[in-house]
């Protein structure tokens, strides 16, 4: 997943940034760079927001 998908993914599930902060376990912040593909989330935060996105493949 890039991180446009990132995004598009989010606000189609009508999350906000800060929901899925707190799903995933880290800041606001946090998620608005790897948004930007300003930085890439660990493979256990990848995991955390694609079970919170409903997405199964790794």
């Amino acid at each position: 997943m890039n991180h446009k998908d990132l995004k598009l993914k989010r606000r189609r599930m009508k999350l906000t940034q800060n929901d899925l902060a707190a799903a995933v376990g880290c800041s606001q912040s946090r998620i608005s760079l790897f948004e930007t593909g300003s930085l890439k989330p660990s493979y256990d935060e990848m995991v955390l927001i694609k079970m919170s996105l409903n997405i199964e493949e790794l």
